[in-house]
């Protein structure tokens, strides 16, 4: 369980609030695709800087939501904020063209409107 993981797990076991913005949103990737990615590079001529992540960004919020759906954890501590400021997020449209992996998303788009956080 990473830091993120631990901190998210201290607010739900402490039943106190936490507040995750909406509308800050960033690329992630789940370590096995990552490690599958970066085998299928070690085969190919390709130089250079690559994002390797899912094809939409998530929200601190949205991906707050996610790992407790994912540990099975009540989500009723995570509180939603919009912050001042909205921050960006890292294009992969490169990685689509070079790498053949599949990187699968933290949580189906059909389930979560990712810009609006729900």
């Amino acid at each position: 369980m990473d830091n993120r993981s631990l901190i998210l797990k201290e607010h739900i076991e402490s039943n106190e609030e936490y507040v995750r913005a909406t509308n800050i949103i960033f690329s992630i990737v789940n370590v096995n695709d990552l490690a599958d990615a970066i085998i299928e590079l070690i085969s190919n001529n390709y130089t250079g800087i690559i994002n390797i992540s899912e094809d939409e960004p998530i929200s601190h919020y949205a991906f707050n939501k996610a790992l407790c759906k994912m540990y099975g954890w009540d989500d009723s501590c995570i509180v939603p904020n919009i912050e001042k400021e909205n921050i960006y997020y890292l294009n992969n449209s490169l990685r689509k063209t070079i790498l053949k992996t599949k990187i699968g998303n933290l949580i189906e788009a059909e389930d979560f409107d990712f810009k609006r956080g729900r």
